[in-house]
């Protein structure tokens, strides 16, 4: 086991001193040039798209949603290389939750549009300050429900297809 050591340091070394000196110089240079590439392009300002998973919260036990909201939204943002890092080390956004209670306006059917500006001050509350919104997508959040009884039915096809 020694033997096989001694072996290979002696190998290594004779790599450093041989022929190969000017590759590795250049390799190690190279590294230490596309680190600070890096370090150099995270200060700068990028425009990036996030997916934030989007839920309704609050909703009563009678009340049944017909049309539900879109599972997720994709937000534009601009910010710092490192803040969006961050974001992307992550994965997703924390969950955006949107109150029914805020929106349940007593009938007994209703379709409610939620406005653009409500959904991105509760999106710009899980990002970090300095991070702005420059779009989304959906552009409108709407879902229906109705109120009173709901039953779930199984469906099946009677025929040949």
């Amino acid at each position: 086991m020694k033997n096989v050591l001694s072996r290979w340091l002696l190998r290594v070394r004779g790599i450093r001193m041989g022929k190969y000196r000017d590759f590795l110089v250049f390799l190690f240079f190279l590294i230490v040039s596309a680190c600070f590439w890096f370090l150099q392009s995270l200060d700068e300002t990028l425009e990036v798209d996030i997916v934030a998973p989007l839920a309704l919260h609050n909703v009563p036990e009678n009340v049944r949603i017909t049309a539900p909201l879109p599972s997720e939204v994709l937000v534009s943002v601009r910010d710092k290389g490192a803040t969006l890092v961050r974001y992307y080390r992550k994965g997703k956004i924390d969950s955006v939750f949107v109150d029914f209670n805020q929106y349940d306006n007593g009938l007994i059917s209703s379709g409610v549009q939620i406005p653009r500006a409500d959904v991105q001050r509760i999106v710009q509350s899980k990002l970090e300050s300095t991070t702005r919104i420059l779009g989304m997508l959906p552009d409108t959040l709407d879902f229906y429900y109705n109120r009173g009884h709901g039953k779930l039915l199984p469906v099946a096809i009677r025929g040949t297809v």
